[in-house]
C-alpha cells in the first residue's frame, strides 16, 4: 500500500514539473509603438506582450502598493529579446487612470534591463496621457500620449549639450487590478 501511495505522489510531482509549451511563432505580439526625436536623431521602440499564462506586457497600469502607475518599456524594433537600448518610462496618476499629466515621472533612455543608462542623466521629464481606454476591471485597454525630457551627459567633464527628448506613444496596455 505504501508503495502505491509513493508511486502516486511521485507521479504527481513529475507531472507538475512539465515545462510551459513553446508560445509559437509571432511571440511576443506587438502592443504598440513609441516614436521620438532625441535631439536631431529619430529613434523608435516597440512595446510587446510577453504574457504566457500571466500578465507580462511591457506597457501596463497597476496599483499594487500605492497610486496607479503607468509603466512603458520599449524595445528596439524587432528585438524583443534585447537587454540594452531600452526605453523605460513610469509615472503616477493623481487618482484612477485618466488623461492628463502624470506625477513622479522617471525616464531612462538607452537603458538596460535594470534601468541603468550609461553616460546620461534625464532631467525635467514629463509624461502626459492624451487618451486612455481602461477596461472595467483588469484586462487590456489602450493609451496614447507624449513624453518629454532633457537628456544630458552624466559626466560633468563631457562638454556636450543636453538634448531634447520628445516622444509620442500609442500602445495597448495591460491593467492589473
Amino acid at each position: 500500500m505504501r508503495a502505491v501511495l509513493l508511486a502516486l505522489l511521485l507521479a504527481g510531482c513529475v507531472e507538475a514539473q512539465v515545462p510551459m509549451p513553446d508560445p509559437g511563432p509571432g511571440y511576443p505580439p506587438k502592443m504598440g509603438d513609441v516614436t521620438a526625436h532625441l535631439g536631431d536623431q529619430a529613434v523608435a521602440w516597440v512595446t510587446y506582450d510577453f504574457s504566457v499564462g500571466a500578465f507580462d506586457g511591457s506597457a501596463s497600469v497597476d496599483h499594487f502598493d500605492g497610486p496607479y502607475r503607468l509603466r512603458i518599456t520599449g524595445f528596439p524594433p524587432g528585438q524583443p529579446e534585447s537587454k540594452v537600448d531600452l526605453l523605460n518610462v513610469t509615472g503616477s496618476f493623481a487618482g484612477k487612470p485618466a488623461t492628463g499629466a502624470l506625477r513622479a515621472v522617471e525616464v531612462a533612455i538607452g537603458a538596460d534591463r535594470n534601468g541603468g543608462t550609461p553616460g546620461t542623466k534625464v532631467q525635467g521629464a514629463t509624461l502626459v496621457v492624451e487618451r486612455i481606454d481602461a477596461p472595467a476591471s483588469g484586462g487590456y485597454g489602450s493609451a496614447s500620449g507624449r513624453i518629454t525630457a532633457s537628456v544630458c551627459p552624466s559626466n560633468p567633464a563631457v562638454m556636450a549639450p543636453c538634448r531634447l527628448f520628445d516622444a509620442q506613444f500609442t500602445t495597448r496596455v495591460q491593467f492589473n487590478d
